[in-house]
């Protein structure tokens, strides 16, 4: 799965963890710093779905945080065919950006030209 998002295995921490029914659970965590989260953030931006575009555009403020990082949760059934945000089941994703030098409106325009592209 980390593969299709474009994120490298070696970026990857993987811990065993149990369900609530005792299911068996894997929990991958990737802290992606520099060019490389520049890439795959706007790799996993642009292979959005067009609904989940519009729905992200439209809601975007609701995204973000009060430090401007943009949060989205991506349907882990859909991948790799087709990323789509959900609230069930999903993939968490946070998106920082390396500096806020620029204030809220500006910020979101930013996230804005990046989905639109």
């Amino acid at each position: 799965m980390t593969k299709s998002l474009g994120i490298l295995e070696e970026d990857c921490h993987k811990v065993n963890l149990e369900g609530h029914y005792g299911n068996k659970l894997l929990l991958v965590k990737a802290h992606i710093i520099g060019d490389s989260a520049t890439e795959i953030s706007r790799a996993i931006l642009l292979r959005l779905g067009g609904e989940s575009k519009s729905m992200l555009l439209s809601q975007l403020e609701r995204y973000l945080d009060e430090h401007d990082a943009l949060y989205i949760r991506l349907n882990r059934q859909r991948i790799p065919e087709q990323l789509s945000l959900t609230d069930d089941e999903s993939i968490r994703i946070k998106l920082k950006p390396r500096s806020r030098i620029l204030n809220r409106k500006a910020m979101l325009q930013k996230y804005s030209e990046m989905i639109r592209l």
